[in-house]
Formats: C-alpha cells, sequence, structure tokens
C-alpha cells in the first residue's frame, strides 16, 4: 500500500539500549505495553536479543523473547526502528515498563497516555 510505503520512506531509524523489566523481566504486561507503543506509531520496531531478532509489535514475540532473557539472565535488550517509538520505550522503561517489583500496575506518565 502506498501509505505504508510512504510511512517507511519518511520514517527517521535508530537504535537504544533499554533494561530489561527488573525482576519480572518480559512477560505479558511489559510485552503488551511494549507492542501497544510500536502499535500506535504503526511502524515496525524489533527487539534484538544476541542474534535473534523478535517482531516488537508483536506481544507473543515478545513474551517468547522474555523467556530468552530470564534464561540467558539478560539485563539489557536493543530496540530497532522508529526514532519516535524509541523515545517513548525509553519512557516506559524510565517507569519500569508500568510494574513495580511485585508485577502491580504502576502509573504511567501523561506522555504515554495512550496505553491506558
Amino acid at each position: 500500500m502506498l501509505a505504508d510505503e510512504l510511512l517507511k520512506e519518511y520514517t527517521a531509524m535508530d537504535s537504544i539500549e533499554l533494561p530489561v523489566p527488573k525482576d519480572l523481566g518480559f512477560h505479558l504486561r511489559p510485552s503488551t505495553l511494549v507492542a501497544k507503543v510500536v502499535n500506535h506509531y504503526g511502524s515496525d520496531v524489533y527487539m534484538v536479543v544476541g542474534q535473534d531478532k523478535f517482531d516488537a509489535k508483536s506481544v507473543l514475540s515478545l513474551t517468547w523473547a522474555g523467556g530468552k532473557i530470564a534464561r540467558e539472565k539478560i539485563e539489557k535488550v536493543t530496540f530497532v526502528g522508529d526514532k519516535r517509538v524509541l523515545k517513548d520505550l525509553k519512557i516506559l522503561a524510565s517507569v519500569n515498563y508500568g510494574e513495580d517489583i511485585m508485577g502491580k500496575d504502576r502509573p504511567l506518565p501523561k506522555v504515554l497516555s495512550y496505553l491506558r
């Protein structure tokens, strides 16, 4: 589609290294919030874990990555894609992906209000 081609052509790409959610890792809630951020912008973003690349639009792909991250005790991952998405993912990571250390809901910054 023309819209998809234009989005790809005019999207500024970058990468950012972010911490894995503390204590519980990329289980359902953090994975869902990451996927919501990516889908909000509609561009392709990938989580890179070692040599593996996971589609950050997909909750299933991210939770699959979460298993690898937990098994290998990885503390940081790299996201590659649209700079706008990466900016919001950095904000999300700064509040431990919307969770406290017990896995309970934590308020998100207003700039991420589209997630709730």
